[in-house]
């Protein structure tokens, strides 16, 4: 019998903890939804190459990511390098006085 296994990891770091000024260049409002800094796109590269490694020993079927820009950004690397699409779920996430509704509104 095939065992289910589930791999969760947290999203990379964000550019809010490394510029102050992050939102002036966001080109969204959203003071709570910063992106990767350059630190976490590489760690979300290097993430993706590693569960590519593992994929025949332990393949993945599904990715599944809060809304958050940080988190799909740190989810993308691995479903291009699994070919598997990323699912979103609002209901992985913090509870923000302004999530929901209108979370991905600019």
């Amino acid at each position: 019998q095939d065992k289910a296994r589930i791999f969760m990891t947290r999203h990379g770091a964000r550019i809010d903890k490394e510029d102050r000024n992050w939102l002036s260049k966001a080109g969204h409002r959203r003071h709570d939804d910063p992106h990767l800094s350059s630190a976490g796109e590489l760690a979300s590269r290097e993430l993706a190459a590693k569960l590519q490694t593992m994929q025949r020993e332990a393949p993945l079927s599904h990715i599944v990511s809060s809304p958050f820009l940080r988190c799909v950004q740190t989810a993308q690397p691995i479903a291009e390098a699994l070919g598997i699409p990323i699912k979103l779920e609002p209901g992985i996430c913090e509870v923000l006085t302004i999530f929901p509704p209108n979370f991905l509104e600019p």
